[in-house]
């Protein structure tokens, strides 16, 4: 806790502020659905648009080195530990917003979906105000929305990268609600099928800040291990301390430190 302190007041101190998530402005499912090759090729396939994603700073989808070797790193030092556990889902929450979750979620996913031996699916679950396929610039019209507010198949409402091949579960529409939507069986059942499906070797579920309801405390149940996203320009120590508290019952897999800056990183990674 003593270096994250540090590093967030001699952020705040040295460098001006700067966004970076710049540009962004803006029931139980069946499981030989999931399996099937049938249901696997129905996947809409989109190739995201460049500006966009080089407008929100996501550098693991682009041909790019800037900003990528920490994520490499980050993304190397997950799948190492959740593979020690035998984890194959992770949570990704902040504080509060402004922290850069989504914005290290999708990096991340990208990063891991590189590699080979992986398959990776990345679900919008910040139900209050999703963002994913905003951020990436996807031109979708059924999403995790339509699946909670109807009786389609959430497989229907899936989409796919072409590079990095990579599957998402979008959600286009902040969903009434929203607390008890993701403690509802309906979710729950949902994710117990995500997780016993042999399609993805790892499940990635951006969450709404931990502060702000009772959301991420309500789902955490439903995965292995969560990751904390701090602003060394937004984040204070009392919000961090707090939120660890509220995290502790769970497996906390580690801090990022985002919007810091220190001999070209552009975030630190503490690990416990």
């Amino acid at each position: 806790m003593e270096q994250i302190k540090q590093a967030i007041e001699k952020t705040k101190a040295s460098r001006k502020r700067r966004d970076v998530n710049a540009g962004l402005k803006h029931i139980s499912p069946a499981a030989a659905a999931l399996r099937s090759a049938k249901e696997q090729k129905a996947v809409p396939i989109y190739e995201p648009n460049p500006a966009i994603l080089k407008a929100n700073q996501l550098v693991c989808f682009l041909d790019s080195e800037k900003g990528f070797a920490g994520f490499d790193i980050l993304r190397t030092r997950i799948l190492q530990k959740m593979k020690e556990q035998n984890w194959q889902s992770i949570a990704i929450t902040s504080p509060g917003s402004g922290a850069g979750k989504t914005f290290v979620a999708l990096n991340l996913a990208g990063c891991i979906a590189l590699l080979e031996a992986e398959s990776l699916l990345l679900v919008d679950f910040d139900l209050r105000k999703p963002s994913i396929a905003r951020n990436l610039g996807l031109p979708i019209k059924c999403s995790l929305f339509d699946y909670l507010a109807s009786d389609i198949p959430f497989s229907k409402t899936m989409v796919k990268l072409r590079m990095p091949e990579l599957e998402i579960l979008p959600c286009l529409n902040p969903i009434r609600n929203p607390g008890e939507v993701i403690a509802s069986r309906k979710i729950q059942d949902l994710v117990k099928e995500l997780h016993k499906s042999n399609r993805w070797s790892t499940l990635i579920f951006d969450l709404p800040p931990v502060l702000a309801s009772d959301d991420v405390i309500a789902f955490l149940p439903n995965v292995d291990c969560v990751l904390l996203v701090i602003s060394a320009e937004k984040t204070t120590i009392d919000e961090v301390e707090e939120s660890m508290h509220l995290l502790e019952p769970f497996n906390t897999i580690g801090v990022i430190l985002n919007k810091a800056e220190s001999e070209g990183k552009e975030y630190y990674n503490y690990e416990y």
